[in-house]
């Protein structure tokens, strides 16, 4: 599905974020990834894009993104920082 299209059924909006994880069996490994909507157009939607895992306790930095797709994880809704 089109990720701009994800995006408006789930009712999101400018600056709000989402939170996805991934991880293997047994908590062997994981990622947590947090998309901030920055701009949505009519098939693209554009994110301020952060995330950690198993090897770190710290979130990187952020930067620009439109190359997401919202298929593959389930999202949740999140306040910024938390």
């Amino acid at each position: 599905m089109e990720t701009a299209k994800k995006c408006r059924q789930m009712g999101l909006q400018i600056g709000d974020t989402i939170e996805g994880r991934e991880g293997g069996d047994k908590g062997t490994w994981w990622d947590v990834t947090r998309l901030t909507l920055l701009w949505l157009g009519d098939e693209i939607a554009v994110w301020s894009q952060t995330h950690t895992n198993h090897t770190s306790d710290k979130w990187t930095a952020p930067k620009e993104e439109a190359n997401w797709s919202l298929d593959y994880r389930d999202w949740r809704k999140v306040t910024p920082n938390g």
